[in-house]
């Protein structure tokens, strides 16, 4: 019996996808009040073949980057069938829920926020005729009488009760890289306000699932996976250091024997005692992502990070005498940036690999809705019209007319020689049989890891000697990747 669709509107063909896990929290409470709930991940189907008829109710995960895709989706459900309501929730529709329905008529409902609880209330309304009305069910959005009308805010979902999710609803075999490297998520919010951060969603500030809760969802998680590494993408895990360290006791006394990615601050890490960071390390924890942004002193207080340069080169020192891997990233091109502070930031790159680091990424500014950033920008530039700015690769300059196209095009072929630089220590650690599930044949292999070394080396040529004009080979190097590793596109 079909009853509730729910769809994640990634790329199809994507290498190497792990879960849609914000689909399975929205699955859970669904599943427990009796309703058929399922799942198209569209990096696995494409949505072109999906009979999406004898659907009463279809929910579509909308982050910012993915808005088109989602729009083409929608478009494809109302063409085939006008039957289902269509319900769009996630990142992009909580921040912007007037305008996201103001520019798509064929939405029924958006829900802003936590949407376990609402969309729970809509199902039951739109197929039990149960429970709330319309307009009581908290951060629903929905047209009435030619009026968008948006409804309170919703209701904090408790995190304790979210942590056996349904994942049979998908195929194992879709997703091997769970056995690589598992998705988690064990907290909500930042307390923190990075002012490029789209972080208003989560308004009611940082909580997290209690250490118990924790350690029990790894325990499942490791039997029904037995992953190598798991990747946890909190926005920010350490905010409470007395849960991280009952976490890490835990984890200790059980013996799980697992490998953590956790994400956090440099200022934390900068600070943290070797006592502590001993302990994260005994505990599994061998890679820490932290956001360094800038060497710039001014674009670190312009993005409101709260600590400065040394920090962050503290930051690498401790973890690793900690013996963990600290990995970094940077944003370049925002607003008010200048070359200066440009070539601060490569020297900070090259410092942090000095010292043992790593860098994943200098990536390209991007004006997400939510952000201090763009309300102080949005003043000086219409960016009401500008879609584009959410659905370009982040290596793809994203041109507001902060700077000069000069001066884009050098920070893009920065970030393009950052992004090969990653490329090429990943690929160099791989086994020929992970490149070989990575590239799905031999010939791609073999072509993949000759574009690698070839422009890899232009590339090192061109940040010895901080010549970034003129990147034909690096234009040429996405050009090749977009052929090679590539995928259809939605």
């Amino acid at each position: 019996m079909k009853e509730i669709l729910l769809i994640y509107p990634g790329p199809y063909g994507e290498p190497d996808p792990n879960y849609p896990i914000p689909l399975l929290y929205l699955a859970k409470p669904l599943i427990e009040a009796g309703f058929n709930v399922n799942i198209l991940d569209t990096r696995i189907r494409h949505y072109e073949s999906f009979d999406f008829s004898g659907y009463k109710v279809i929910g579509i995960s909308v982050m910012t980057a993915l808005y088109k895709s989602a729009q083409m989706i929608t478009e494809r459900i109302k063409a085939s069938t006008n039957k289902p309501s269509l319900v769009w929730g996630g990142h992009h529709p909580s921040l912007l829920p007037e305008k996201t329905l103001e520019e798509n008529p064929l939405i029924d409902f958006t829900i802003s926020g936590e949407g376990e609880i609402p969309f729970l209330q809509l199902c039951r309304r739109l197929i039990r005729s149960e429970g709330p009305y319309l307009k009581d069910i908290p951060g629903l959005g929905f047209l009435q009488d030619n009026k968008i009308v948006i409804s309170g805010k919703t209701d904090a979902v408790e995190l304790d009760k979210t942590w056996e999710l349904p994942y049979d609803l998908l195929s194992i075999n879709d997703y091997s890289k769970a056995n690589e490297r598992f998705e988690l998520y064990t907290s909500m919010g930042c307390p923190h306000s990075c002012s490029f951060c789209s972080n208003s969603v989560h308004a009611r500030g940082w909580r997290g699932k209690s250490p118990e809760v924790v350690i029990d969802e790894l325990e499942r998680i490791k039997r029904l996976f037995a992953p190598k590494m798991i990747s946890i993408f909190d926005a920010n895990f350490f905010a409470n250091k007395d849960r991280v360290r009952k976490i890490c006791q835990l984890l200790i006394e059980k013996n799980l024997g697992l490998k953590f990615y956790a994400m956090g601050r440099c200022d934390y890490f900068a600070k943290y005692e070797p006592e502590f960071l001993s302990l994260m390390n005994r505990a599994g924890f061998s890679e820490i992502a932290m956001g360094a942004e800038s060497g710039s002193p001014d674009m670190l207080e312009y993005f409101n990070k709260g600590f400065s340069p040394e920090a962050i080169l503290r930051s690498v020192d401790n973890c690793v005498k900690a013996g963990m891997k600290p990995i970094y990233s940077f944003v370049i091109a925002a607003p008010g940036e200048t070359k200066t502070d440009l070539y601060a930031t490569l020297k900070l790159y090259d410092d942090i690999l000095a010292k043992g680091g790593f860098v994943n990424g200098i990536f390209l500014f991007t004006p997400y809705p939510g952000s201090k950033i763009v309300e102080e920008i949005s003043s000086r530039f219409d960016l009401s019209q500008r879609e584009d700015l959410y659905t370009k690769s982040l290596y793809d300059i994203k041109s507001i007319g902060c700077h000069t196209k000069e001066y884009e095009r050098i920070c893009q072929a920065i970030s393009y020689s950052a992004h090969l630089f990653y490329v090429h220590s990943v690929r160099r650690s791989w086994s020929f049989s992970r490149k070989l599930k990575r590239d799905r044949s031999m010939p791609a292999v073999i072509k993949n890891d000759l574009i690698d070394s070839v422009l890899y080396t232009l590339a090192k040529l061109r940040w010895r000697s901080r010549f970034f004009r003129y990147a034909f080979d690096l234009r040429l190097y996405w050009f090749l990747r977009n052929k090679t590793f590539s995928t259809q596109r939605i």
